[in-house]
């Protein structure tokens, strides 16, 4: 087998590459929706209709290698237990209703889905055009379609599917062509048993003339999902899954999305054949590990022979993690039988469950903990360019918040087992959760020092018009003492007094005015420097 590889174009092209017996990906969409609505959210999933069947999303227990040797503490930050104060919530599709929107059989087409509607013209020219590639995908039943909501406003929502043996390369492209929100680079296609014609034949003719006829490719997404012979893609069933959120703030534009393109858990199986400490150093493994934690296509120029630019571990011999911005990636090896007389190493069957399951959660916390901070960087950019009153309120809200998040969702571990803290810390760092969580607090303070200042220089103004008042008040009373004090001509005209009395509160006035002004001009305070000129940092 040639470990010489070092270009991305050798890993596409190499068929002496191996290939991954199991590609089990998390297809992940982090997204935002109104604070402190979890409940109407659980309320409106459950009431909802997604692509004409009722009773989709289901309250449910996590499973149990998520809850599995977790600290108590991220147990009640993404699954509270029930009857608690509803600050998250868990739901899944139903077994059922999953089996109707991703049917079996159901495959994967690597090609942009209008490219294949122009080819399937009449009108088309191109019908000598290189086939795309399919992949068979199913479901994993166990993960399914899953939806994890914070009180934060954070969302998670996670598709699940699975693969059997593939390239190197192909599981790049699988993965990355699903990835993409905007450009449907890949589409899911269910095919019509006319497709196939050895099922075809089989049926009968009465029962052919009875089935339906593929779905068009004009129809609603709603009515193409899942439909046989109907071509959807991920996009369009995230859209539909996650509809009835978008009366509580969700953002259905794909221009308002957090970010552009999916996140990805992937987990990949080698057989035994291939030891990971030895293929770590091989080129062609450090370019399949960088695809899967960045999301690189197959032909993407690659990384540096001999340099992996991504954060990973070596968990053990048979377990290699990494982790990007877009995605983390474990690959797994089988292990040799230890026994003649055992056809594998009983452990074999069971690793990628519980890698696949087990670190997960460690990495969705950290993609909560993202959307949090994040999305608290953007209301700082909010506070600084409101009113003086409503900037005071909406940053008391904030640091509310902050505190909230520090006792409930900021935390350092999240598991008691040491492998998976290891990983949890490097997504961490992958994630730069710590400056960013920074950042934010610098800000914060920022902002806080400008209310204070702001307060301040309101308060200084106050005492300068109760100065300039008890001087016009100092003044009149002189004059009055003057007028008790003279003859008996002013005595003699009230209007006088009066007007003397007047002018002379009206010359306290203006002389305490004209001495508050100057002391102002030649010792100007630093916080009245005109802060729109101030540069705060922003979230990256």
């Amino acid at each position: 087998m040639s470990q010489t590889t070092t270009t991305a174009e050798a890993l596409a092209t190499n068929d002496t590459l191996p290939c991954v017996q199991e590609l089990h990906t998390r297809f992940m969409f982090p997204f935002m929706f109104r604070r402190d609505s979890v409940t109407a959210a659980v309320s409106a999933l459950e009431r909802a209709t997604v692509a004409g069947r009722a009773d989709v999303w289901k309250v449910s227990d996590p499973p149990a290698l998520y809850l599995d040797e977790l600290t108590r503490h991220i147990r009640g930050f993404l699954f509270p237990k029930a009857g608690t104060i509803p600050s998250a919530a868990y739901l899944r599709v139903s077994a059922e209703r999953l089996q109707q929107l991703l049917p079996k059989g159901f495959v994967v087409v690597l090609e942009d889905l209008d490219r294949a509607r122009r080819l399937n013209s009449a009108a088309s020219g191109e019908s000598n055009a290189k086939l795309p590639e399919v992949v068979t995908v199913s479901v994993l039943h166990g993960p399914g379609i899953e939806l994890f909501l914070s009180d934060q406003g954070a969302g998670v929502l996670c598709i699940s599917l699975s693969t059997g043996a593939l390239h190197v390369a192909a599981a790049l492209e699988f993965n990355y062509r699903l990835a993409v929100i905007r450009r449907d680079a890949a589409y899911f296609y269910v095919p019509h048993p006319r497709d196939v014609p050895e099922i075809w034949k089989r049926i009968p003719p009465a029962q052919r003339e009875t089935m339906p006829m593929p779905t068009p490719a004009t129809a609603d997404s709603g009515q193409r999902i899942g439909a046989i012979g109907a071509t959807f893609t991920l996009n369009e069933l995230r859209h539909e899954l996650l509809k009835p959120l978008e009366s509580l703030g969700h953002a259905a534009d794909d221009d308002a999305v957090f970010q552009k393109q999916l996140s990805l858990f992937t987990v990949g199986r080698f057989d035994s054949t291939i030891d990971l400490v030895e293929a770590s150093s091989a080129d062609w493994a450090r370019g399949f590990m960088a695809g899967l934690a960045q999301v690189e296509e197959p032909w993407h120029a690659g990384a540096a022979p001999g340099r992996l630019p991504v954060r990973n571990c070596m968990l053990n011999r048979s377990h290699w993690a990494a982790a990007g911005l877009y995605a983390a990636a474990h690959l797994v090896a089988d292990q040799k039988s230890p026994r003649a007389d055992f056809a594998e190493h009983p452990f074999n069957s069971s690793r990628v469950p519980r890698v696949r399951d087990k670190y997960f959660v460690p990495y969705l916390a950290a993609e909560m903990q993202t959307l949090v901070l994040h999305r608290a960087l953007a209301d700082t950019g909010r506070i600084l360019g409101a009113g003086r009153r409503e900037s005071a309120k909406r940053l008391g809200e904030l640091r509310r918040r902050l505190l909230e998040f520090t006792l409930r969702g900021q935390f350092d571990q999240v598991s008691h087992r040491h492998a998976v803290q290891r990983f949890y810390r490097m997504v961490r760092r992958a994630f730069a959760l710590d400056g960013t969580w920074r950042e934010l607090r610098h800000v914060v303070a920022e902002l806080d020092s400008r209310n204070v200042a702001d307060r301040q220089e309101r308060m200084q103004h106050a005492a300068h018009f109760i100065e300039m008042a008890v001087a016009s008040v100092y003044f009149a009373h002189l004059m009055y003492m003057i007028e008790e004090s003279s003859g008996e001509v002013i005595k003699t005209y009230p209007i006088a007094r009066v007007a003397l009395v007047a002018a002379a509160a009206v010359f306290g006035l203006a002389f305490a005015f004209v001495v508050s002004w100057l002391t102002d001009r030649h010792d100007t305070p630093l916080h009245s420097v005109d802060r729109a000129t101030e540069s705060v940092p922003t979230g990256s």
